[in-house]
């Protein structure tokens, strides 16, 4: 799941990979819109659906914070 998260990431924004424990948001790496446009890849690409509560700073903060969430929702 990892890595199958990490290449969308990559592919929405190579930028992001750079340090998986990064803060995305401090860095300016991702913004608000840009988050609307990452839930929706994810989505796409591993044909879930991202419940809006989900949707918050601290499960898109980071890289890893991104994976956890997507291996939770996965289960």
């Amino acid at each position: 799941m990892k890595e199958q998260v990490i290449k969308v990431l990559e592919d929405f924004n190579d930028e992001l990979v750079e340090d998986l424990e990064q803060d995305l948001f401090l860095s300016g790496k991702l913004d608000s819109f840009d988050l609307v446009k990452l839930v929706v890849e994810l989505e796409d690409a591993f044909d879930i659906s991202i419940d809006v509560e989900e949707v918050t700073v601290e499960n898109f903060q980071s890289v890893t914070a991104i994976i956890d969430l997507m291996e939770r929702i996965a289960k």
